[in-house]
């Protein structure tokens, strides 16, 4: 399983007024294009969801955002409270979307 799977491929993603696409997701990289005025294909660093929610936290009112991640935040804000709990915690595998077994 990969812990790392706050960005996975497909998601619709936003840096400041560009909008773009997770293209490959691989790992702890991942690989984005944004459209705006004009096209930039980037690599980074993915992060699991818990310390993907901490930066955005971390950068409320601080110009030049960090990458937003606009799949993730509307599976988070219609998932029910468990289900949030579970995949900010990692039991839910985003990128194979199967429920890890709980340890004892």
């Amino acid at each position: 399983m990969n812990k790392y799977c706050a960005f996975r491929v497909g998601d619709v993603v936003r840096k400041n007024d560009s909008m773009g696409l997770v293209i490959k997701a691989e790992g702890r990289f991942m690989t984005y294009t944004l459209i705006g005025s004009h096209v930039s294909t980037h690599i980074t660093t993915n992060l699991t969801i818990s310390h993907y929610l901490k930066v955005i936290k971390s950068a409320v009112g601080v110009n030049g955002f960090p990458l937003r991640n606009l799949t993730l935040e509307q599976e988070l804000l219609e998932a029910p409270q468990e289900q949030q709990t579970e995949l900010i915690n990692g039991r839910i595998d985003r990128l194979s979307e199967t429920q890890k077994i709980k340890e004892v």
